[in-house]
């Protein structure tokens, strides 16, 4: 064995790289991953010398690391689940597809395996009856009225236990429904794309993604119309200096759609990436990172970061009118980390165009925002390219960006300072 020594430390420097890729793929788990790949070169070690040299070592090697993987794997048992939604509703939603990868490679497999212990784990915090439901309804594959019966509950309560418990998994691991959507969904409706807009006119967003948006802008002017305007806009946009905070809102009135963007120094990015590698990125229940609060006229679509990655997040109530972010799931940290909300707005918001009575040509409207802390702080609303002498009351001006125009104010505030647009244009229709 000692004649083969020096030849085999040249294997595993050449191979080291490629055998942690190949296993960091199919596990999240870094420290277990390095594990792993040690015991696949002990064990390649101790059979190096049974070797036949035909050129074909790295087959070899990987070889190896499927068996070892198949050995933790199969010690490191979990829970049968169905993958899909028992019959009784048509909704996809309500289902495991969203929570766990439905495709049929030996990868995905592994990679389900985990998810099924994660989830599992999840699973344990809810209470007698929640537990009782998931365990009929996705692991003996009973219906909802066969699930009622068992559990003697109705059979909306059944439903209601679901839907509650399929919401609270995909919270607890920072799975989306968007992100983990069926592969074979080649089609998404306007208040699809809506999330995705502004990500997309800054071409940064993932490319499944990025391909349904695009064919979707190829059959939907209003949505093209949008994102042609803010590929006009965004390099007009001014930013704070390194060391400030920039904030911004871009409101399109029409659509009832927002997109607020906001910056964070983080100059220990890297420790920070380190942990969140190493917990799935799961944030600390105790620390409040990239959350926020928006008032109840909005409700919060998706949270996305510099790269188009969708939060884990949670929204709860502060009083009757205002609501609180609580950010559960991030992917990795930047130095300069953007977080991108999207909100859509309800029939009470302040923020909108409204028609005069006097003059029905006459519209006006408004914005404001109060951000709680020095920043430099920027409103846009969105007119109608068809806009006509438009007067800026309060803000600073008017950028022209083809399908829309937009009214827009831009200045650093203090923690105190509410910033406000108001404007008003004539419209003849």
């Amino acid at each position: 064995m000692n004649d083969i020594k020096p030849e085999f430390e040249k294997v595993v420097r050449d191979n080291m790289q490629a055998m942690l890729s190949f296993v960091r793929s199919r596990l999240k788990n870094k420290d277990i991953a390095e594990d792993i790949v040690q015991e696949i070169f002990i064990r390649a070690f101790k059979a190096y010398g049974s070797y036949c040299e035909d050129g074909r070592l790295k087959n070899w090697l990987f070889r190896i690391a499927q068996n070892t993987l198949n050995n933790y794997f199969s010690v490191k048992s979990a829970p049968l689940l169905s993958l899909d939604y028992n019959g009784d509703s048509d909704d996809s939603d309500e289902s495991l597809y969203n929570c766990l990868a439905a495709d049929d490679s030996p990868e995905e497999e592994y990679i389900q395996k985990e998810l099924i212990n994660d989830i599992m784990a999840v699973v344990g915090k809810l209470s007698s009856v929640q537990k009782q439901v998931f365990t009929c309804r996705f692991i003996k594959e009973y219906s909802v009225s066969e699930t009622a019966f068992l559990v003697g509950i109705p059979e909306g309560s059944v439903k209601s236990a679901t839907h509650y418990t399929l919401k609270k998994i995909r919270s607890e691991l920072g799975i989306t429904q968007q992100s983990n959507r069926r592969k074979d969904m080649e089609n998404i409706n306007c208040s699809e794309a809506y999330k995705y807009l502004f990500m997309f006119a800054k071409n940064a967003l993932p490319e499944d993604q990025k391909a349904l948006v695009k064919k979707h802008l190829e059959t939907c002017k209003e949505c093209a119309d949008m994102v042609s305007a803010l590929q006009k806009l965004i390099p007009q946009m001014t930013y704070a200096k390194e060391d400030e905070t920039t904030h911004f809102l871009i409101h399109f009135p029409k659509a009832k759609i927002s997109y607020c963007g906001c910056s964070s120094q983080f100059k220990d990015f890297e420790r920070i990436n380190d942990y969140l590698s190493k917990n799935n990125g799961k944030v600390p229940k105790e620390l409040e990172w990239m959350g926020g609060g928006f008032s109840s006229c909005y409700e919060l679509l998706t949270m996305l970061d510099n790269e188009g990655n969708e939060f884990g997040y949670e929204v709860h109530a502060e009083g009757n009118d205002h609501f609180r972010i609580k950010t559960t799931h991030i992917k990795k940290i930047y130095p300069l980390t953007w977080v991108y909300y999207v909100y859509l707005h309800k029939a009470d918001n302040p923020n909108t165009i409204k028609q005069s009575l006097e003059a029905p040509n006459l519209y006006y409207g408004s914005m404001q925002n109060s951000f709680g802390n020095p920043v430099k702080s920027a409103l846009y609303q969105a007119v109608p390219a068809e806009a006509e002498n438009i007067r800026i009351k309060r803000g600073n001006g008017v950028i022209d960006c083809g399908t829309y125009k937009f009214a827009y104010v831009d200045r650093y505030v203090t923690e105190e300072e509410r910033i406000r647009l108001d404007y008003s244009f004539l419209l003849n229709k």
